[in-house]
């Protein structure tokens, strides 16, 4: 798992700077991370390494972390993630619950993002529990001054809910199917060209 996840990484920061060389705009790139991924005695000086080789600023990724995961190893981790945010890293966190502890987690961590499940998303505008537990971790993260990102929003109907929740992000097939490199570069170009409001 380790080697593959610095694979990732590299070829993420080689796809950023790629993007970066033709004159695109370009948004961080969440990776998920894994606990393993994490422990792992070299990973805060390869990260550094791939960062350095690659020449990418930091601000450019955003690693993605499952709270129930975190959870179990944090004595483990904190150290290691406040390192990473020490270097300029965005980290996002995936709620799978409306616990409490994932959002105190998040905050314990200084993660920027809080991400709710596609889980919940999937029903919110057909399960009226959804909607609430949706709601209050839309609440819970403004109040900690985070970003919250609803995943799996693929109708109009979720979109318009999320948003009058007032929803910072969302992101799903509402927007769009899976893209390639090439196909994502022509959405930024398409993005660039566009009129202004």
């Amino acid at each position: 798992m380790v080697p593959i996840g610095q694979w990732v990484l590299r070829e993420a920061c080689r796809q950023i700077q790629a993007w970066l060389s033709d004159g695109l705009s370009v948004v961080p790139i969440a990776i998920n991370i894994s606990a393993t991924e994490l422990k792992h005695s070299g990973f805060l000086e390869e990260f550094a390494r791939i960062l350095r080789d690659t020449e990418v600023v930091p601000r450019y990724l955003e690693l993605e972390l499952n709270a129930r995961v975190l959870a179990q190893d944090m004595d483990a981790l904190e150290e290691r993630l406040k390192a990473l945010k020490g270097m300029g890293v965005t980290l996002a966190i995936d709620a799978q619950s409306a616990s409490s502890n994932e959002f105190k987690l998040s905050r314990s961590v200084r993660a920027d993002t809080v991400k709710i499940d596609r889980s919940f998303v999937r029903d919110v505008t057909i399960d009226l529990e959804n909607v609430g537990i949706v709601s209050d971790m839309i609440e819970t993260g403004r109040s900690l001054q985070q970003r919250i990102v609803a995943e799996g929003v693929e109708t109009e109907e979720q979109l318009a809910l999320l948003r009058m929740m007032k929803c910072d992000e969302g992101q799903g097939y509402k927007f769009s199917q899976p893209l390639s490199s090439d196909e994502f570069a022509s959405l930024l170009k398409q993005i660039k060209q566009a009129p202004g409001p």
